[in-house]
C-alpha cells in the first residue's frame, strides 16, 4: 500500500509542475515579462517552461526520478529566491 501511495504522490507532486509548465508555455509574452521584471534577463520563459514540463513529466513517469527530484528542488530554491522572496505578502504565501 505504501509504494501506491508514493507513486499516487509523485503523480500529483509533478502535476503541479506540468501544470505550471505548460502555463508558462501558453503564454510567453507575460512570463518573459514577469522575469524580466525581477532584473533578470529575457529569454528564459521557454527554457524555464520547458524544463518544469519535461522535469515534471520525468517525475511523474518515473523516469530518472531522482536526477529530476534533486533539479526541481534547485529550481524550487531558485524560484523562491527570485520570485517569491516577499515572505509578508499574502498573495506569496499561499
Amino acid at each position: 500500500m505504501s509504494k501506491i501511495a508514493a507513486i499516487i504522490g509523485r503523480i500529483l507532486l509533478a502535476l503541479i509542475f506540468i501544470v505550471s509548465g505548460v502555463g508558462k508555455l501558453a503564454d510567453i509574452a507575460g512570463t518573459e515579462a514577469m522575469i524580466t521584471a525581477t532584473g533578470l534577463p529575457g529569454g528564459f520563459a521557454i527554457p524555464v517552461g520547458l524544463f518544469e514540463l519535461i522535469a515534471g513529466l520525468c517525475l511523474a513517469l518515473g523516469f530518472m526520478v531522482r536526477l529530476a527530484a534533486v533539479l526541481l528542488i534547485v529550481f524550487t530554491a531558485a524560484t523562491i529566491l527570485f520570485f517569491h522572496s516577499q515572505f509578508t505578502d499574502p498573495l506569496q504565501g499561499g
